[in-house]
């Protein structure tokens, strides 16, 4: 029983893929779905993170990629997880460390497109409120308008 859990474990980890978002001649390759929507003209400091497959503590360190690739020439970080299909606690603190580094340093975070479990899992934690209602965004779209709207701001 406990290696049928361990195995579980390191199969959902090894699904979850957290991708920075291809540039146009990329995207026009990719695959189509949820997740995969394509973005023309991302604004200079804004970067886009796909997330895909479940977000449990066996695969949450794949978001520490992402706070540790958030450098200086970001301003930006939009998370689009419209092919998240669960959210544990770890990956939830994993998602709160990435919030704290960017407002340290000036930085925003957009999540775009989050599914009904991973966006009432945010919300009964409160953390919609820390984040910003208003960097919650049902696309992918929206949420580039939302941090143009930032850039602006700055």
């Amino acid at each position: 029983m406990v290696l049928a859990a361990f195995t579980f474990i390191k199969r959902i980890a090894d699904t979850t893929q957290v991708h920075a978002l291809a540039g146009e001649a990329e995207q026009s390759a990719s695959p189509a779905g949820p997740g995969h929507e394509k973005v023309a003209d991302v604004p200079r400091g804004v970067v886009i993170y796909r997330v895909f497959g479940a977000l449990l503590f066996g695969s949450a360190e794949k978001l520490d990629n992402v706070i540790r690739r958030t450098g200086g020439a970001t301003d930006v970080v939009i998370l689009h997880m419209a092919a998240v299909t669960a959210l544990d606690a770890t990956a939830l603190n994993r998602i709160e460390l990435l919030h704290a580094k960017l407002r340290r340093h000036r930085q925003h975070l957009i999540l775009s497109g989050p599914h009904t479990q991973p966006y009432f899992a945010l919300e009964r934690a409160g953390f919609f409120d820390a984040l910003g209602r208003e960097n919650v965004c049902a696309t992918l779209d929206a949420a580039v308008a939302r941090a143009r709207e930032l850039l602006a701001q700055a």
